[in-house]
C-alpha cells in the first residue's frame, strides 16, 4: 500500500441493540453479558477506518456495554486506537461521529466549536465533524417541528408540505420521489438517509421556486427554497466523493475557491 493510499479518517457509531442471553455450549459461558457479568449488553460502539485516497474500509474495534458508553471512556478508547493505528503505519486525519448525545459532549470534551475543528487526539491533530447523513437528518427533523428564521428569511416545513399537495396531482410532476413518507415519515423512516435528502434537495427547491414564481405558493416560501439549496450543496460538499460534476458545489470538498465562499457565507446561516 502506498503512503497516499494509508491517509484515512475513522468513524465512530454508536446503536441500541436487543437485549439477550444465550448460552455458547463449547465455551461454557453466556453471551450477552456485559464484561463484569451483570448486566445485559444494550448498545454497541463500532468504530472503523475509511481510505480517502482509495476505496478501503476496515471495521478496527466494537465494544459491547449496558448503557450508553460515556464520553470520557470514548476518548480514552480513541486515544489507545489511533496511537496503534499510527504505529502499523496508517496516517489518521480525521474523526467521524453521529450527534448522539454522549458524542456531542465529547466533541466538547475535545475542544470543538463552531470556529475550530481540529483536536488533538494522543500525539495526532485531527479534523472532527458531525456525519454529514445525521446532520441531513437532523435538519429535517428540526424543520419538521419548527420555522427556521434569519435575516428577513424564514422557512417552513408548511411550504414542503404545499408544494407535494400540488405536485402530487400533476402527470408530469417537478418532484416525483416526493412521497407521503416524505412528507409524514414514522421514527423509523426518520432514520432513512434518502428521504431526508431528497426532501432537502435542489429538485424540491426548483418546484416550490416555480410555484413562488406562477403565485401559488406565497413569496415568503423563498426563505425554504434557500434553506433547502444550502442544506443541498453542504449534504454535496462533505458527503460526496465525486470531482468532476457540472456544478463546482456538488462533489467533494476540495478548498475550490467557490467552495471556500459558500462555506464562509453559511457559517452565518
Amino acid at each position: 500500500m502506498e503512503d497516499k493510499d494509508k491517509i484515512c479518517y475513522l468513524c465512530v457509531d454508536e446503536m441500541a441493540i436487543k437485549k439477550n442471553l444465550f448460552y455458547k455450549y463449547i465455551a461454557d459461558e453466556a453471551v450477552g453479558l456485559e464484561d463484569n457479568g451483570v448486566q445485559k449488553n444494550q448498545f454497541q460502539l463500532a468504530l472503523q477506518q475509511y481510505g480517502i485516497n482509495s476505496k478501503w474500509k476496515q471495521v478496527v474495534c466494537y465494544t459491547l456495554s449496558g448503557t450508553s458508553i460515556s464520553a470520557s471512556d470514548v476518548k480514552d478508547l480513541l486515544e489507545k486506537l489511533i496511537e496503534q493505528l499510527t504505529n502499523i503505519g496508517l496516517d489518521v486525519v480525521a474523526l467521524v461521529s453521529n450527534m448522539g448525545s454522549n458524542f456531542i459532549q465529547l466533541s466538547k470534551l475535545l475542544g470543538v466549536t463552531t470556529d475550530n475543528s481540529y483536536v488533538e487526539i494522543g500525539n495526532k491533530k485531527l479534523l472532527y465533524y458531525f456525519d454529514p447523513c445525521h446532520l441531513m437528518k437532523a435538519a429535517r427533523n428540526n424543520l419538521i417541528n419548527n420555522n427556521f428564521h434569519w435575516d428577513t428569511y424564514r422557512a417552513s416545513w408548511e411550504d414542503i408540505q404545499n408544494f407535494y399537495e400540488k405536485d402530487k396531482v400533476k402527470l408530469n410532476r417537478m418532484a416525483p420521489k416526493l412521497s407521503a413518507a416524505h412528507l409524514a415519515p414514522t421514527n423509523f423512516q426518520k432514520m432513512n438517509v434518502s428521504l431526508a435528502a431528497q426532501t432537502l434537495s435542489n429538485t424540491v427547491a426548483l418546484g416550490i421556486d416555480n410555484h413562488i414564481y406562477f403565485h401559488s405558493l406565497p413569496d415568503e416560501a423563498a426563505g425554504t427554497v434557500q434553506f433547502i439549496r444550502n442544506f443541498d450543496k453542504l449534504f454535496n460538499i462533505f458527503n460526496a466523493r465525486n470531482r468532476n460534476p457540472t456544478s463546482k458545489l456538488d462533489y467533494a470538498f476540495s478548498q475550490d475557491e467557490s467552495q471556500n465562499e459558500f462555506l464562509t457565507a453559511t457559517k452565518e446561516f
